[in-house]
């Protein structure tokens, strides 16, 4: 039964699995890790980071979270619970020329701030898209 599709055509040992190290399955295969490469998937990267100063918050080691767009269109986000600050950009051999977008960060940020009680989140931002707030606060 040649045309079963359980039955290999190729030999498939040992030899045929590449092992990855680091980061180099995410820049391999960056779909796997964060859904995509597209805009969606890079602003899903902020919600990552932020969802990680969050857990510091509702273990009760933070109240207070930073989120800033820079000028050169990084990102840094910061708490003050135990450690954190964290500040990245698009890679353009993964994101191509997708840039974060100041309104989709900041609705994105201010929807997180109304989910967790008893934290403050900041927003700033260097980016004038003429439609968000340059800074703002959420409690």
């Amino acid at each position: 039964m040649a045309d079963d599709l359980l039955t290999a055509s190729a030999s498939y040992d040992a030899s045929s699995i590449e092992v990855l190290e680091g980061l180099e399955p995410v820049r391999k295969r960056p779909g796997m890790y964060i859904g995509g490469t597209d805009e969606r998937a890079l602003h899903h990267l902020v919600a990552e980071i932020l969802d990680n100063s969050m857990d510091e918050a509702v273990a009760g080691h933070a109240n207070r979270i930073e989120v800033e767009l820079n000028a050169d269109y990084s990102v840094t986000i910061r708490d003050n619970g135990r450690g954190t600050t964290v500040t990245f950009h698009a890679d353009e051999q993964i994101f191509g020329h997708h840039r974060f977008k100041p309104a989709r960060l900041f609705k994105s940020i201010r929807s997180k701030a109304y989910l967790f009680s008893g934290v403050e989140i900041r927003w700033k931002t260097a980016i004038d898209d003429g439609e968000t707030p340059p800074e703002a606060t959420f409690h």
